[in-house]
């Protein structure tokens, strides 16, 4: 599975995704310069991790780092209104907080 972007009447469509087994779930920031996304791909602890990556919409989303909990299953980002903020969903087998898991967030969102 993989993310396109398009023009809103479905011409100049561009595939954006050659990274990752799965990648879903795309949200544009407020001010349209970036999206978050959710992918699976071979890192992590486990061998394979899905998690929430943040990029400039023209830049080489392979090379956009991971944000979210390093062990959990990180899905559906969505942007606060100032795009301040990302919201995620996640499936966590850690019952301990993710206060690293927010500082990256809040690094990757000001990138």
């Amino acid at each position: 599975r993989n993310i396109y972007i398009m023009n809103a009447d479905g011409s100049n469509v561009v595939r954006k995704t050659f990274t990752g087994s799965f990648n879903e779930t795309p949200a544009w920031s407020p001010d349209g310069s970036k999206i978050a996304f959710g992918s699976q791909r071979p890192d992590g602890p486990t061998g394979f991790q899905f998690s929430i990556f943040v990029t400039p919409v023209d830049a080489d989303w392979a090379a956009a780092a991971p944000i979210g909990h390093p062990r959990g299953v990180n899905e559906s980002p969505a942007w606060s209104p100032d795009g301040t903020t990302i919201a995620v969903s996640l499936i966590s087998p850690l019952p301990q907080p993710i206060c690293k898991t927010e500082k990256r967030a809040q690094k990757a969102v000001a990138k």
